[in-house]
Parts: C-alpha cells; structure tokens; sequence
C-alpha cells in the first residue's frame, strides 16, 4: 500500500521506503497515483479511474455519473476546502484506498442494481459501464457517502484515535437481518428503513423457500432480499458477492414452534443451531461484524419465577435443547456476539402478514364472537412487545458501529410483567370492554399438546435496564397499543 502513501491538501505524497532517510517525501502526481489504481484491473475504482480518463464522452450522459466525487487515493480536498483525509495508505489498507467517493445516497444506490433474486444487475449502473469497456467489476467494492458523514471538522484526529470505532460512522451499515419475511425480521426491517435519512444502514435480509412478499418489497425498496438456506448455507456466497462483511448480522431465523420441534427434533437441530452462518461469518478475515442471535426464554426449566441470565438452562422439550446448543455453539465460535433471550413477543401485524396467528389479535378474535373460552392459568411468561425488542436490537446495532468495542452479551428480554394466558386474555377482554366472565381459567395439565411446557420462565430483566437503559412497556399498554395499530390498519 506504500505506493498510494500519504494524500492531503490536494497533493500527492508517497512515502519513500527505500532512502535512508525515513522522513523523505516527494510529490506524486494525480496521474502517478491513477497508473497504480489501473493496476487493479477490475476493481470499482480502477473501472472509474478508465472511464474518466478514456471514456469521457460514454459517461458524461450517465446522470448517476456526476454523483461520484472520486477515489480515495484521488482525493485531498473537498469543495468547502476541508480535508477529507491525511493518514499513510499502510494505515487505512488497499480497500479503503480504493474506495468509491458518492455525494448521496442516491449517488450510492446507483453504483449497483439486484434483481428479485437478490443478485447484482450486471447490466446495469457500475457494473454495466464496466462490462462495456471489458473490465467487468470482480468482488465487493467500499463506497463513502459524504451525505452520511457526521461531520468533516478535526477528521483526521478522529481516525487516528478511534481506529474501527468513529470511522466506521464515515460508511453506510451494512446490516443484514436473517429471518427477514418472518414477525420479527419484518418489523426490524420497516425500523431500520424507517431511519434511512438519519442514519442510512445498507440493508439486506434473508428468505428460505417463499418468494419475499410484494408487500414488503414495495414498502422497503431498498432492502436486498437474499435466498439463503441455513441448513447448508447455500446462498450466503451470494450475500458476500454483493454485501461484503456485514456491520452487523440478526439473526430472527428459527424453528420455533415447540410441538413442530419435537416432532422432527432433527430439523429443529439443524435449523435453531446456527452452524453455516457463523462459518460463513467466519470466512471474513476481519472481526467486524456483531451477531445478535434470537434466543428464547424456553431454555429455563419453569420451575420458579424471574430467571437471570446466570440461571442454569435446563430445558424440557426439543426447542429448548435446540436453542441452549444454539446458544452454546455461538459463545464458543464467537469472539462479538448479543445473545438475547426472548419471551412471548407480540405486537402490530407486519407489512406483509405472517402466516401465524399472532397472540394479542388472535385472542381479540375469539373473544369478539362471545363465545366461552378456557385460557391456561398456571404458566407464566413476560411477553414483550415487539418495538421493544426492536429498540433493543437497534441499541446494540448503534452502539457497535458508534464504539467498535466488541461484545460478549447474554440479556434476558421480556416485558416488567409475569402473567399467564389466562390474564393475557384478561387484559385484552378489559381494552375491548369485553365480557370477562366468557374466560375460564383451566390447568395447562388438562390439554395434551403433544409437547411439555416449562410452567414459569417469567424473566428479571435488570440486566437489560441497566446496560441499555431501556425499560419495556407493561403488557397492559402493549396490548392497547397492538389493537390501537390493528383499528388504524
């Protein structure tokens, strides 16, 4: 990376590491400095590089064209005349020299193109231009967006302080939500979209089987749907074509139906213990990217109230076991991971339904026909609403990128209140006005659901209070708010 050596000002500097004399520097030119970027034949910057010194016509009609500021190892000087970079290439690594400089994000966006499949358009944008004058882009690229930088004053001090901490801020996110199509990828996807303008992540997600639905493509445009199979990992090759090393992966994917678990406990295996993606996430060679990985409270035994973190899992159906394994393989293969424990969650239906029903809108239907119904009074949970969990998921995405300090964190993540089915089913009977005497309370014991519940896997979640000083909503105002979300809707 010597040969790119120190930029600032406008000018060009290189670091002349065979003289004797160590602080000997001379002036590089521009066109010195575009002869090495050449080197790298198919690289992004390379194919600009081309393209503004031989086919000046070819892209002057190109309007995304005119949004790419430059190279990295181009670049001294901003319009406003405020450095943009004075740190030695051996600091910031060939990448980041090489990186493509956009104006906005549209400038960004615009750079590639994904078909339905979640695979680039080569026809299209960079790729396009590139295949036209044979040099076809190979592998990711880095792209600056000066839109997203925080600030351009004393920006050289903050690198060289901060490492992989601040100056991750100066890129995009790259965030990548495994389990998109399902309740909880949903609506971690409509949060993070929801932000763009404030702080713009770059955003993908996974899917199985089914086809991302239309709903949800035309609500978030912008988010990059991969078909991935976790089970052997198929598809995630894909995701480093396009994506490169994610910031940060969520990973929401799951069998997560106990009764479904216990009747194929090998597929339950398979699928809850994350074995192919943490290879995958393995295969990068920096430790840059944050694993959030859903848990469950079902890996307590249920035989006392409030569990902590500390608390000895002894699970007691297949889903547990699948998921204190799952739990067990992240912590051993991991070095920067979030293990969140999570209850019941439950909320507003998501951009395109889900299949399954839904605990708060489900009992509000059965409950509107008037007809009796027996709710379980003797197992207990902390249900958790499903923004909570979000704004849980978002704080440890921010902090991440904020800090770059990594993580080993086990959180229990439910809601302040330890309540059965029965007072659930209470609790939406008093916000609808309905008849409360058309709920009885019956034994877990007298139903045979062909798999064993623990009875009380209610959580403490001081730990979470204290380390992101988050306090989630009662289940009361939850379910207010999830039948205020549904009338609305």
């Amino acid at each position: 990376m010597a040969e790119f050596g120190y930029f600032a000002l406008g000018k060009y500097h290189t670091e002349d590491r065979a003289t004797e004399n160590e602080n000997h520097v001379h002036v590089k030119s521009e066109e010195e400095t575009i002869e090495h970027i050449l080197k790298h034949e198919k690289s992004a910057a390379a194919i600009l590089c081309q393209l503004k010194t031989q086919h000046v016509d070819q892209v002057s009609n190109l309007q995304w064209t005119k949004d790419v500021v430059g190279i990295v190892a181009t670049l001294g000087k901003v319009d406003d005349d405020r450095s943009i970079l004075q740190l030695p290439s051996a600091y910031l690594g060939l990448e980041t020299m090489l990186a493509v400089v956009c104006k906005t994000h549209e400038g960004v966006k615009a750079l590639e193109a994904y078909d339905k499949h979640g695979s680039i358009n080569r026809s299209s944008g960079l790729h396009g231009l590139g295949y036209s004058i044979g040099r076809p882009v190979e592998g990711p690229f880095l792209v600056f967006c000066l839109q997203s930088l925080r600030s351009l004053t004393g920006l050289c001090s903050i690198l060289s302080s901060c490492g992989q901490g601040k100056y991750r801020e100066m890129c995009e996110k790259r965030v990548l939500i495994v389990g998109g199509t399902g309740y909880l990828g949903q609506h971690l996807l409509q949060s993070f979209a929801e932000i763009q303008q404030t702080s713009p992540c770059t955003l993908a997600f996974t899917y199985h089987t089914t086809p991302p639905p239309q709903p949800l493509l035309r609500a978030i445009p912008h988010a990059v749907p991969f078909q991935v199979d976790l089970c052997t990992g198929d598809g995630l090759h894909a995701v480093t074509q396009t994506l490169g090393q994610p910031d940060v992966v969520v990973n929401c994917a799951a069998l997560s139906v106990p009764r479904a678990c216990e009747m194929d406990p090998a597929a339950a295996m398979s699928i809850n213990i994350p074995t192919a993606l943490i290879k995958w996430l393995s295969s990068f060679s920096g430790k840059n990217t944050l694993l959030i990985h859903l848990s469950t409270d079902q890996v307590y035994e249920g035989i006392k109230s409030f569990y902590k973190e500390e608390d000895e899992t002894v699970p007691v159906n297949v889903y547990g076991k699948s998921k204190v394994t799952a739990e067990q393989f992240v912590c051993a293969n991991c070095s920067n991971f979030a293990i969140l424990r999570s209850s019941i969650i439950y909320g507003p239906q998501t951009i395109s339904p889900v299949p399954k029903s839904l605990p708060i809108q489900w009992m509000d239907s059965v409950l509107a026909k008037g007809e009796p119904l027996d709710f379980f009074h003797d197992e207990f949970r902390c249900p958790v609403y499903v923004k909570d969990l979000v704004t849980v998921i978002r704080t440890l995405t921010d902090r991440w990128i904020a800090e770059g300090n990594q993580m080993q964190l086990l959180l229990n993540v439910g809601g302040p209140d330890r309540v059965s089915r029965f007072q659930m089913a209470e609790a939406v009977a008093h916000a609808r006005n309905y008849n409360t005497s058309l709920i009885t309370p019956v034994s877990a014991s007298s139903v045979d659901r062909g798999v064993k519940s623990p009875a009380d896997i209610s959580m403490d979640i001081t730990k979470l209070i204290q380390m992101l000083h988050i306090s989630p909503i009662s289940y009361a105002k939850g379910v207010r708010l999830t039948l205020d979300a549904e009338a609305s809707s």
